[in-house]
């Protein structure tokens, strides 16, 4: 069984891989297009964003931890894989592009380029759905592991 304190060092292993990819990709940016939707975010601050999510998950599970409270582990395994496939396949998958340049006033698209988005992008709501499910199965396991802890307590009174 998973030892409660290997499942916050993992958390704090990988805010601190995300975090170095911050300071790798300051540079280019990461364009994304949600139906009609265009965001623009330099791929150092998503890495961040990214990096302090996963401090915040690793700071409730040292919490659970040092009040020697049991986490679930098969909850943190669904969780982690998840987050990672979910945040791999949105990062790798969806239509990027790497802009030198700052952006011009020609704002028309071609019906090529209007044709690849709308292919690509056709799953990005999925893979945002599936992170999401992600995080509802982090907040499953702190509620669960804080029910468990509180029937222990009233058996053992």
């Amino acid at each position: 069984m998973i030892k409660s304190h290997i499942i916050s060092i993992i958390y704090l292993l990988t805010a601190l891989l995300i975090g170095l990819f911050a300071f790798l990709e300051w540079s280019e940016s990461l364009d994304i297009a949600l139906h009609e939707i265009y965001f623009a975010v330099p791929k150092g601050i998503a890495w961040l964003v990214l990096a302090f999510c996963f401090l915040i998950f690793w700071a409730i599970s040292l919490t659970f931890e040092l009040n020697k409270k049991p986490i679930n582990p098969y909850f943190f395994g669904a969780h982690y894989l998840l987050t990672v496939i979910g945040l791999a396949v949105f990062y790798f998958a969806l239509p990027q592009e790497v802009s030198t340049t700052p952006y011009m006033e020609d704002f028309s698209i071609s019906e090529e380029q209007t044709e690849h988005t709308i292919n690509t992008v056709d799953g990005a709501p999925f893979i945002v759905y599936l992170i999401i499910g992600a995080q509802v199965i982090f907040v499953l396991n702190v509620l669960l592991s804080l029910l468990k802890a509180r029937r222990i307590r009233k058996v053992q009174s």
